[in-house]
């Protein structure tokens, strides 16, 4: 047994988790290791599309890719903290200053360059 699957099984078994990402490696990534561990997986394009889909269903986290709409992504987090809904930042290469300012916890990854 591992312990650190069980407890990301034990964290995401029954949860819903929204990624707001283009980049089908972040989502396809993201998704396989939800689903393993039990949960739901949903993912939207853009900004717009994750505040019109909070307006009808419950998620119990966010992934936001940084990199789409800077401002927006900004306002979607406000909204994210007032629904008290966790959410993380993900982005490529480096944060924008936004991103160290807001604070809030931060997936950084690898260049595919």
């Amino acid at each position: 047994m591992d312990p650190a699957r069980d407890e990301a099984r034990d964290l995401f078994n029954g949860k819903t988790l929204l990624v707001i990402d283009q980049d089908f490696f972040l989502s396809d990534q993201t998704r396989r290791m939800v689903e393993g561990w039990g949960g739901a997986f949903v993912v939207v394009g853009c900004v717009a599309e994750a505040h019109e889909f909070l307006k009808s269903r419950q998620v119990d986290a966010a992934v936001i890719d940084i990199e789409l709409e800077t401002r927006d992504a900004f306002l979607l987090c406000e909204r994210l903290d007032a629904l008290g809904i966790p959410f993380v930042f993900a982005f490529g290469d480096s944060a924008p200053d936004a991103v160290r300012a807001h604070g809030g916890f931060s997936l950084r990854g690898r260049s595919t360059r």
